[in-house]
């Protein structure tokens, strides 16, 4: 008698044409590698975009704030230059507007005014 079993055994190829060969297991790697490339990659460039939005965001915060400053420092300089208001303020103090035929302008050269002033103060201090 024959056993059908072994001889299914000892008929059966010994290299299937059918496994992969190494030159597939790599194309199969190159494109997963690509894939996965390509996945950091947009995962990195929506990070990117993110941050620059947060970035421009607070800057247009800054830019408000900085006008706003700017806004208040413009009112106070034109309120800090206001003649009247000058005015008012060095009469308080007790100035008063000069006699014009009393003024005289020197042309000095640069740093000789400083020498002026001090000349001013010492000859205020001395007793005629």
């Amino acid at each position: 008698m024959v056993d059908v079993h072994l001889q299914n055994l000892r008929n059966m190829a010994l290299e299937d044409d059918t496994r992969t060969t190494y030159w597939a297991i790599m194309r199969y790697l190159g494109v997963g590698a690509i894939f996965v490339a390509l996945i950091v990659a947009y995962a990195w460039l929506h990070t990117e975009t993110l941050n620059i939005n947060y970035q421009i965001e607070q800057l247009k915060k800054e830019n408000m704030q900085l006008k706003e400053t700017n806004a208040a420092l413009r009112a106070e300089y034109s309120a800090l230059i206001d003649p009247e208001k000058i005015d008012r303020q060095a009469r308080q103090l007790g100035l008063t507007n000069s006699n014009h035929d009393s003024v005289r302008v020197l042309d000095l050269p640069a740093g000789a005014a400083e020498n002026l002033l001090a000349e001013t103060f010492l000859g205020k201090n001395k007793t005629p």
